[in-house]
């Protein structure tokens, strides 16, 4: 009797177990694949039937560089943002100008910096900001926006991660950096979507390559400018977009 007891409490342990190993691996599997999920969803780079490039370029960007050298190559437009446009200066150089959508006159003076590596919002759509993404040519910065609207700029939380980071200028009209990139992110709040995004593409960790933001206003208007080498073994010497924009 007391053996057909024990006998039984044994099987009904090892169902247990059994039962118990089986949710707990399920749960793993459950865990690993959301986790998969949302780092994949998170980097997602789309097409938006409403977005195209071509030669279009809003009447403020025409004479923006005054250094002749400085080329457009186009412009992504869509209705719901504005204007990203592309620009080369000398071959070696690619530039892109964007006009924010603010009205905050203190815009560029609050622009909270943090030196940390950020990565994409998870759940939220990013279109690829560099039109020979879809040819054989490759450059070493992705340059990515949000899609659909983007959030009202009443403040920029910048963050920037990579190497000799250096604010070369910040007042009420530019805030001005040079560094050599891992990754840049700008939000419009503390804990919201990132709008914009760009990180060294195609290379190993902890690649850097030689780039210049800048936020400039100009009459009530803020315009973030961004150049970066198109090739891994270009010198970006400080002080390049101040050259472009402001010298003949």
């Amino acid at each position: 009797m007391l053996s057909k007891i024990i006998n039984m409490n044994y099987k009904y342990i090892l169902k247990t177990l059994s039962i118990a190993v089986l949710i707990f691996t399920s749960v793993i599997a459950l865990i690993i694949g959301l986790l998969f999920f949302i780092s994949n969803r998170g980097v997602k780079v789309i097409k938006e039937a409403n977005v195209t490039f071509d030669s279009r370029i809003p009447s403020d960007y025409m004479f923006f560089f005054k250094n002749k050298n400085v080329l457009i190559k186009g412009s992504f437009n869509s209705r719901k943002r504005n204007s990203i446009s592309e620009y080369y200066y000398n071959n070696n150089y690619k530039i892109f100008l964007y006009r924010l959508t603010t009205f905050k006159s203190n815009f560029i003076k609050n622009i909270k910096e943090e030196y940390i590596s950020t990565e994409l919002t998870p759940f939220v759509d990013y279109l690829e900001a560099i039109h020979d993404s879809l040819t054989n040519i490759s450059y070493p910065v992705r340059f990515v926006f949000k899609s659909g609207f983007p959030d009202r700029a009443n403040m920029a939380y910048l963050t920037l991660s990579g190497a000799r980071c250096e604010v070369l200028e910040k007042n009420d009209t530019i805030a001005y950096y040079h560094l050599d990139l891992n990754n840049f992110s700008i939000r419009y709040t503390a804990n919201g979507n990132i709008d914009l995004y760009g990180n060294v593409a195609n290379s190993r960790l902890n690649s850097k390559i030689p780039c210049e933001l800048m936020f400039l206003r100009r009459a009530n208007d803020i315009y973030l400018v961004i150049a970066f080498v198109t090739t891994k073994d270009m010198l970006l010497n400080k002080g390049l977009l101040h050259k472009v924009i402001f010298d003949n």
